[in-house]
């Protein structure tokens, strides 16, 4: 069965009308900001899950860049209490302890490749202290297949940081989100989600 690209999709959730999963997401608050710096072609892809987070989590700010003719500024990323979520190259041995002082969490979307270069060359980001994941990636149903066996999505990193930094259990109900909202999407293309995944 082919995948319908030109099928109607909802406008929040880039999901076929009879697949939307829309109302059944119950937005969380953090005691941090969550913001998303996407690479601009990232905005065109029904499989990003970006938009999904902003659904799923109170105040999650979404900010393109690398559009041609538009300027990216700071626009408030940096500061007291702002880190990045990305590990530096090369990953260090001893992993980096939560920070105490977070008031904004900021993560980049988009490839590996164009993460690094969001990372070096967006405003505000290259100078940002860095925290990061250390556990190993899900063996989940994905959209897109990871190009290393950590890798993950945007919304799984930022759930799984939610979990490691504020509760387990929100990490457990925003992940059981991101795993319904995919399993409607391999749905939309025809594809079931493998058994035994979760």
């Amino acid at each position: 069965m082919r995948h319908q690209t030109r099928a109607p999709r909802c406008a929040r959730c880039a999901l076929h009308p009879h697949l939307c999963v829309c109302a059944e997401l119950q937005p969380v608050s953090l005691p941090f900001e969550l913001v998303v710096v996407r690479h601009w072609q990232e905005a065109r892809k029904p499989t990003g899950s970006a938009a999904l987070l902003a659904l799923c989590v109170e105040g999650v700010r979404i900010l393109d860049y690398g559009a041609r003719d538009t300027v990216f500024t700071d626009d408030g990323l940096s500061g007291e209490g702002a880190y990045l979520l990305l590990p530096p190259e090369p990953v260090p041995e001893a992993p980096p302890p939560p920070p105490t002082d977070l008031r904004r969490l900021v993560l980049v979307d988009g490839t590996w490749a164009q993460a690094r270069r969001l990372a070096a060359r967006a405003a505000g980001l290259p100078t940002m202290p860095r925290w990061w994941l250390t556990r190993p990636a899900r063996d989940t149903a994905r959209l897109r297949n990871p190009h290393e066996p950590w890798a993950r999505s945007t919304f799984e990193a930022a759930a799984e940081a939610v979990g490691t930094l504020v509760d387990p259990e929100l990490e457990r109900g925003l992940l059981r989100s991101y795993d319904h909202w995919v399993d409607h999407a391999l749905q939309m293309r025809g594809i079931g989600r493998p058994q035994g995944g979760p």
